[in-house]
């Protein structure tokens, strides 16, 4: 990954005041919390910008929110109004604390006990319970150190006029965006990508780069780019800082932790899991009356459920709720049995969401016209179907199980480190075990990704491309430009070893740094947010993470047996053929998203007649991309990954033609 610093104008790096004046209340329905910002040296349309700013996101909604004059720009927030209830993001106001400091975020924050003794400790009392108020008091207490400090999900933005200093700062775990754009002598910020792309003065041209990004769909360690030259993204688990007259300055204020470092003690771990996790499902849930878990009958989703029902004692059964998928006999998304076994043993009840009722994937035009990013979630009516039946029972907030493939598990990437450090005789054991056979699959996962990008790439032109791909990065589509495919390959975010780290270690982090997965977390939270309720991943609480961490390798996975702790840590609170070892893998979608695709892609292609932006633009073949479509038809139950790259492009080509 490249380093935090930014330039003024060109294409962007790869990484790489005073008291308010007036305000105003609006009112126009939004289905999230949007916040944007303007400052600069006392630019005189700051204050229609932010209005301008809240408005371009009115696709992600506004029902209440304020917008806040200053001597040197404007701030503004916009939420639902049920989003201001107790628990979730608070008023919709732009919060200034007793010494003028004004912030506007989107935010919940968790463990405010901990976080008050501790503000204490350093001095500070919050004037308020509310997350602005928190971040301020921790802005105080802190400074620059404050977004290191804060558990929780959270987006926001800082100006201390008496610093005449900005901070703004997003969670490790991304589901709340922020974009911002540098322009001569000010900076704008806001929740939304295509408003601050329209601002005077802030750059148009397209990023080729980062847009064949997201028609790949690779992990990029370009993580602050955007398809948008004069945007910015700042990514998950960083910060940024800007003084007036200055350039934006970004730096990571999270790492992930070492993973198979910690101080293991397997007769205490279980244990210690259960309750953590138990608490980070209760913070999630402290202060509002109903919540939703949606459970599949998977290990994740379920360790959520009993061990938050666990926390939560009597009456946890009204306050946690489960919601779920339910796939016809036979189709391999199916696990209603298991999912009853786990109800049945806490005698809950199941608000099923039938999958042959869910609707087709939307119009590619309309549904490009309403996103703000290019790329699609294909999943986006199975997510709003569950969010939709979140709200139906009551709740606004629905817990995931988010997180376990990652920290409790890993993929047999393991092998290269059984290969490296001469465990030869378990190296041959595993193999064995996990099913793989042959050359090719030992230098799939034991040999390639060991090597050096530059060991790899000279094999790989000895042996005249047949040496196999790295295991985290999928062949590039047939109808890409080898030469869009050559920059490509540059920009891509693979594990990077720390020193003494292992491979299986090392996967666990790149989850946490690329951007794939922080894009995807924030996609799929605005499809939950446009119902009306809000998402909420447990499993990705830092605490969690930390105890994650300490497990050695096999216990994530020891010759197919995978995700060890998380099921040793509710053995008692959920059936035993829900914790027991499986032979295969359950509760595949791939079945219902390969049935739309097959209606949604001609239509779409049909929709989209005319010159392709994408082919203008140098990043797509447009015979070949016909080919695929031919070859995807023929065989669509085998060509997943062909049917997810057009699926891609489709979506993108859309979103360009409705760019303004």
């Amino acid at each position: 990954m490249g380093h935090p610093r930014h330039a003024r104008a060109g294409r962007r790096p790869c990484l790489r005041g005073a008291l308010p004046r007036a305000s105003r209340r609006h009112a126009q329905r939004v289905a999230v919390s949007a916040i944007a910002a303007v400052l600069g040296d006392g630019d005189p349309a700051a204050a229609r910008e932010v209005v301008g700013l809240l408005a371009a996101v009115a696709a992600r909604g506004r029902e209440v929110g304020e917008t806040r004059t200053l001597e040197g720009g404007a701030l503004g927030v916009a939420r639902f109004a049920w989003e201001e209830a107790p628990g979730l993001a608070g008023p919709a106001q732009v919060f200034v604390g007793p010494d003028g400091t004004v912030v506007v975020a989107d935010a919940a924050i968790y463990y405010v006990a901990d976080f008050r003794r501790a503000l204490a400790g350093a001095g500070v009392t919050p004037p308020a319970e509310h997350p602005s108020a928190l971040i301020w008091a921790a802005w105080k207490a802190w400074g620059r150190e404050a977004p290191a400090r804060l558990e929780g999900d959270f987006a926001f933005v800082l100006w201390d006029a008496g610093r005449r200093e900005l901070l703004a700062a997003r969670d490790f775990h991304g589901s709340r965006p922020l974009f911002f754009a540098d322009r001569a002598g000010g900076l704008a910020l806001s929740s939304g990508l295509r408003g601050l792309a329209a601002l005077e003065g802030v750059s148009r041209e397209l990023n080729r780069d980062a847009l064949a990004e997201e028609i790949t769909g690779i992990s990029s360690a370009c993580v602050a780019e955007t398809p948008v030259v004069g945007v910015g993204r700042l990514p998950a688990g960083w910060s940024l800082r800007w003084s007036l007259g200055g350039p934006a300055r970004l730096e990571r204020h999270w790492e992930p932790p070492l993973f198979e470092r910690g101080d293991w003690r397997a007769d205490e771990a279980p244990e210690l899991l259960r309750s953590v996790l138990g608490l980070a499902v209760r913070e999630r849930v402290a202060e509002v009356e109903r919540a939703t878990v949606w459970m599949s009958g998977g290990y994740d989703s379920t360790a959520v459920y009993a061990a938050g029902r666990a926390a939560l004692g009597e009456g946890g059964g009204d306050r946690l709720q489960v919601v779920s998928m339910s796939y016809p006999p036979g189709d391999p998304g199916r696990e209603d049995e298991l999912i009853e076994a786990v109800a049945a043993r806490w005698e809950a009840q199941v608000r099923w969401v039938r999958s042959t009722d869910l609707p087709p994937l939307p119009d590619i035009l309309a549904w490009a016209a309403s996103r703000d990013e290019p790329a699609a979630h294909a999943f986006t009516p199975w997510n709003a179907a569950l969010a939709s039946a979140t709200v139906a029972g009551g709740a606004r907030v629905a817990l995931n199980g988010n997180g376990g493939d990652q920290f409790f598990g890993v993929s047999p990437v393991y092998l290269a480190d059984l290969l490296r450090s001469g465990q030869w005789r378990r190296l041959r054991r595993d193999f064995s075990a996990l099913r793989l056979r042959g050359a090719e699959a030992f230098l799939f996962w034991a040999v390639v990704p060991a090597l050096a990008p530059a060991v790899e790439r000279w094999l790989d032109g000895a042996t005249r491309g047949r040496l196999p791909r790295h295991y985290l990065e999928e062949p590039w589509p047939a109808w890409l430009p080898a030469a869009v495919a050559a920059r490509l390959e540059e920009r891509r975010a693979r594990p990077r070893r720390r020193p003494g780290e292992s491979h299986s270690a090392a996967e666990a982090a790149w989850y946490l740094t690329g951007s794939f997965g922080p894009r995807t977390i924030s996609s799929a939270a605005a499809i939950v947010l446009s119902q009306g309720a809000e998402a909420r991943s447990p499993l990705y609480d830092g605490r969690v993470l930390r105890v994650a961490a300490m497990q050695p390798r096999d216990m994530r996975n020891d010759a197919g047996e995978r995700k060890k702790l998380l099921r040793l840590a509710v053995r008692g609170l959920l059936p035993d053929s829900v914790t027991t070892v499986r032979q295969s893998r359950t509760g595949l979608p791939g079945g219902w998203l390969r049935d739309r695709l097959l209606r949604f892609i001609p239509d779409s292609l049909a929709a989209l007649r005319g010159s392709w932006r994408l082919v203008d633009l140098g990043l797509a073949d447009p015979a070949r991309l016909m080919r695929e479509w031919d070859r995807y038809c023929q065989s669509p139950e085998s060509e997943a990954r062909r049917g997810g790259a057009l699926f891609r492009a489709i979506s993108v080509e859309a979103w360009l033609r409705q760019l303004r």
